[in-house]
C-alpha cells in the first residue's frame, strides 16, 4: 500500500499533479492539470489485480466520461459487461507496475503487451529497455540518472530516469513529471482552478 506523489510540468511550469496509490489489488492513477492551451484535465484510471496480466477488471475516467471493462478471462469476471479477451495484455497506465518491478531487476529490456483504456482495446506490443545514462538537473541538483523508455508496436514513448530504484524523472512527449519534495510549494505554483482540483486528490489520497 502506499501513495507517490509528481510535479507535472510543461517545461518550467508546474501545471498538475499527478498521484499514484497502491492498496487492496489495485492501482490507481489520477492526473489533473491545466493545459498551456487553458483546458483544465482531469483524468482518473485504476486497474484491479493480483498479477497484473491478469488483471480482472479497469475503469477509466477522461473528463467526466467513465467506462468500466472486466476481463474475460478471469472466472468472477465472465458474466459482467462490458468484457473483453485480450490475452495476457494489460491497460497502458498497468504498465507502471511492470516498470516498477523491471527497476529491481537486473534484465536489458522487459517485454509484455498493453492497449489504450477503451471498451474495444486493441493490443500493441511494447517493452520497458534500459539505454544509457544522463546527468539531470532537478531544481537546481545535479542527478545522475538511468534512462529506460518505453516502445510501443517499436516506436520510441515515454522515458523514465531512475536513482537507484527510484524513478526521478518521467517523460510523456511534451510534459515531464517528478517526485514532490515540497508539496505546498507545487500546490500554491498552479492556477486557482488546477490548485483545487489537486488539493481534492491529494486530500482523497491521504485519506
Amino acid at each position: 500500500m502506499g501513495t507517490d506523489v509528481e510535479a507535472f510540468r510543461f517545461g518550467a511550469v508546474t501545471a498538475g499533479v499527478l498521484v499514484r496509490s497502491f492498496s487492496n489489488g489495485a492501482m490507481s492513477t489520477q492526473l489533473v492539470f491545466e493545459s498551456p492551451d487553458g483546458r483544465l484535465v482531469d483524468l482518473y484510471q485504476q486497474t484491479v489485480f493480483d498479477d497484473v496480466h491478469a488483471w480482472t477488471e479497469f475503469s477509466y475516467r477522461d473528463d467526466g466520461d467513465e467506462i468500466r471493462v472486466f476481463n474475460r478471462r478471469t472466472d468472477d469476471a465472465s458474466r459482467r459487461t462490458p468484457s473483453v479477451d485480450v490475452g495476457a495484455a494489460i491497460p497502458s497506465y498497468a504498465a507502471h507496475d511492470v516498470l516498477r518491478r523491471f527497476i529491481h531487476s537486473d534484465a536489458p529490456d522487459v517485454h509484455f503487451e498493453q492497449f489504450a483504456e477503451a471498451v474495444h482495446p486493441a493490443p500493441t506490443r511494447a517493452r520497458f529497455v534500459r539505454e544509457g545514462s544522463d546527468e539531470l538537473v532537478i531544481d537546481g541538483a545535479r542527478i545522475p540518472a538511468r534512462r529506460i523508455r518505453l516502445y510501443v508496436d517499436a516506436r520510441p514513448g515515454n522515458t523514465f530516469w531512475t536513482s537507484g530504484t527510484t524513478i526521478v524523472m518521467s517523460d510523456w512527449g511534451g510534459a515531464q513529471s517528478y517526485p514532490v519534495t515540497d508539496l505546498d510549494a507545487v500546490l500554491h505554483s498552479l492556477t486557482p482552478r488546477a490548485r483545487a482540483l489537486a488539493v481534492a486528490l491529494v486530500e482523497a489520497g491521504d485519506a
